[in-house]
Order: structure tokens, then C-alpha cells, then sequence
């Protein structure tokens, strides 16, 4: 009786200090700030974000804690004084996560923000290379040769960024980034790509209100489509 009563004491302690313990934690700092300014997590509705919860900068850190059933995107943002805000969206589910902020922002330390980190990263390349060559088109006197050899190097960047972002939804269309990132680049694709995407989401996504929509115009394409 008496090892009894010692497992079911140990066990409720042991769920207590569980239940105690936040599912999600989120450390991060930012570029330039000062202690005492506020951080927010934030959540997107349409256009507007709204604030969900608040954390003050404490010795150039800010901390959030909580609980995630499944992972949704979110944002972390901050407003100084002067200046433009500064945000980066994420994956907020349990695990610890890591941010900071500022002109590159970067989020990681679970497997969504891993993920979603690494298409961002590759993804801001790509952008930096393409804003490149438009800039030196524009600063410098080409010949029409040249020129032709910059639309060849354009047209090679944004085919990588297509695919890029097409591989990307691919392998991750059954968890939370392939299924953030489709709605929003679907208007890029061929309608054999979507539909090979369609054919790979799990039915617990397919009531998602983007993705039933996205669903329903697949539908509408190729009933419409040549031949």
C-alpha cells in the first residue's frame, strides 16, 4: 500500500511539473533595442494583424511562453519610436524557438521553422541576385547584346525561384509550410503542377478555407482547360 501511495504521489508531481512547463518557448532579441520596449505576437486577419499577446525587452532579450495544439503561422513584431516596423512571420508550435530580429530577420529551433528558414534564406538570395542585375541594368549603358545576356541570366534566376518554391511546397505539402505556402504562389503554376500538389494533401488540411478554395479553382481549370 505504502509503494502505492509513493507512484501516485510521484506521478501527480511529476504530471504537475509537466503541466507546469511551457509547450512553446520563444527567446529572441532585436537588432538595436532598448529595455522596457514591447514585442508582440501577432496574428494575420486579412490585412490587419492583431495582437495576441505582449512581451517587454528585458537586458536586450525577450521571452514568450505558451501552449500550441497545431502549428499556425504568426508574427513577432516590433515598432520604434522611428523608423519602420519591424516583423517576421513563423510557425508558432510547441518546441523552443529561437528569434531574431531585424533587417534579416531569422526564426528557428523547431521542425516548421527549420524548414520555413532554409526556403527564406535561399528565397532572399535569389531576390538579392535578381534586384542585382536590375540595378546594373539600370546604372549602366548596355549593348544589345549585353542586354540579351542579362534577360538569359534573369530568366535563369527566376526559373530557380519557380522551382524553388515549387520544390519546396512539394516536399512539404502535408505538413503546415507546404500548406501556408501554396495558396499564395499557386499563380505561378502549370495546372499539371496543382494538380499533382492537389493529389498530396492530407484531408486533415483540405477544410483549410485558402486551400478548399484553391482546391475548388483546380477543379474549375481543368474542366476549362485546352482538350
Amino acid at each position: 500500500m505504502k509503494n502505492f501511495v509513493y507512484l501516485f504521489a510521484a506521478g501527480t508531481m511529476a504530471l504537475a511539473a509537466c503541466s507546469s512547463d511551457p509547450a512553446y518557448k520563444i527567446s529572441g532579441t532585436v537588432e538595436g533595442i532598448a529595455d522596457g520596449e514591447t514585442i508582440y505576437l501577432q496574428e494575420a486577419q486579412g490585412r490587419e494583424l492583431i495582437k495576441l499577446d505582449s512581451a517587454v525587452v528585458a537586458n536586450g532579450a525577450f521571452t514568450f511562453n505558451g501552449r500550441q495544439d497545431a502549428a499556425v503561422n504568426r508574427y513577432i513584431t516590433y515598432t520604434p519610436a522611428e523608423g519602420k516596423r519591424i516583423m517576421a512571420d513563423f510557425f508558432l508550435e510547441n518546441g523552443n524557438i529561437t528569434v531574431t530580429l531585424g533587417e534579416e530577420s531569422k526564426i528557428a529551433g523547431t521542425p516548421n521553422n527549420d524548414i520555413y528558414q532554409a526556403y527564406k534564406t535561399e528565397s532572399t538570395a535569389l531576390n538579392k541576385e535578381i534586384m542585382a542585375m536590375y540595378e546594373k541594368g539600370k546604372a549602366e549603358e548596355m549593348t544589345d547584346e549585353q542586354k540579351a545576356e542579362m534577360e538569359k541570366t534573369l530568366e535563369s534566376l527566376y526559373n530557380k525561384q519557380n522551382d524553388l518554391i515549387y520544390n519546396t511546397i512539394d516536399a512539404n505539402i502535408t505538413n503546415p509550410v507546404g500548406i501556408h505556402l501554396w495558396p499564395g504562389n499557386s499563380y505561378s503554376m502549370e495546372l499539371e503542377q496543382l494538380q499533382a500538389l492537389a493529389a498530396k494533401v492530407p484531408a486533415e488540411y483540405k477544410s483549410n478555407e485558402r486551400i478548399a478554395k484553391l482546391l475548388k479553382r483546380i477543379e474549375v481549370l481543368a474542366k476549362t482547360a485546352v482538350g
